[in-house]
């Protein structure tokens, strides 16, 4: 970072120089790091998924989508801070789900967990910016500035200082790099691991939750409260 090469945010670096000074680590044990962080995020998402839509409809789903994700499956090699930005916007996700128990140790959780998705990577205030979107959309009955949680606001707070700060020392080393800018690299970006799998199978799955009532655990979307909140997150994050 000191080169100004890679003035990237800090947290992913400062935990590692943590860990450095207790465990010295190798370039090979940083990418069983990102290994790890890449499965905590994929169980992030199916506790969250299953608090909607039940076990089996949510366990089919996320084998399904981690199964068919090459840039999960490189990730989970890489020696670099992207398996992290993951799971903090898993973690992000998942206390999204838990809007209807709003206690001051959840407060503590969400403002670590919208700072931590900030610190990790440049884009994470804009996804962080977008949870409050959907905040702003979905919970229409509150005053417009108590629809967003007090804790995101000073996560922003915080934040948006740290970038001025680290974008000023950045090197302009980083501007050789190719930027594809054309429409088929952009759709590339959302078809690189579509399969026809990921039509087949929901729709399998659909059925088997159907015939299955006897065992089925899916909270009604009126029950959970956050469904409508965390579908148009999801939305607003893919249209990234």
């Amino acid at each position: 970072m000191l080169t100004g090469i890679n003035f990237s945010p800090p947290l992913y670096f400062l935990f590692n120089f943590l860990i450095q000074l207790i465990f010295p680590t190798s370039i090979e044990q940083l990418r069983i790091q990102s290994l790890f962080f890449i499965i905590i995020g994929v169980l992030l998402s199916f506790f969250l998924t299953r608090r909607i839509f039940g076990t089996t409809t949510s366990f089919i789903a996320t084998i399904l989508v981690t199964s068919q994700s090459n840039l999960l499956l490189s990730q989970a090699q890489e020696a670099r801070h992207y398996a992290m930005f993951f799971v903090c916007g898993a973690w992000v996700l998942y206390m999204q789900s838990h809007n209807n128990s709003i206690t001051k140790k959840n407060n503590w959780i969400i403002f670590f967990a919208h700072f931590c998705l900030c610190q990790v990577h440049y884009l994470g205030i804009i996804f962080s910016g977008l949870v409050g979107l959907s905040y702003l959309i979905s919970n229409t009955k509150k005053l417009t500035i108590r629809r967003i949680p007090f804790p995101v606001f000073i996560a922003w707070i915080i934040s948006l200082p740290v970038y001025l700060l680290l974008l000023s020392k950045q090197s302009s080393h980083l501007g050789n790099w190719p930027k594809p800018n054309e429409l088929s690299d952009l759709f590339a970006s959302y078809n690189d691991s579509l399969l026809i799998l990921t039509i087949l199978i929901p729709i399998i799955a659909i059925f088997i939750t159907i015939k299955s009532k006897s065992n089925i655990e899916t909270q009604l979307i009126e029950e959970t409260g956050c469904s409508r909140t965390i579908m148009i997150t999801s939305l607003l994050w893919l249209s990234v």
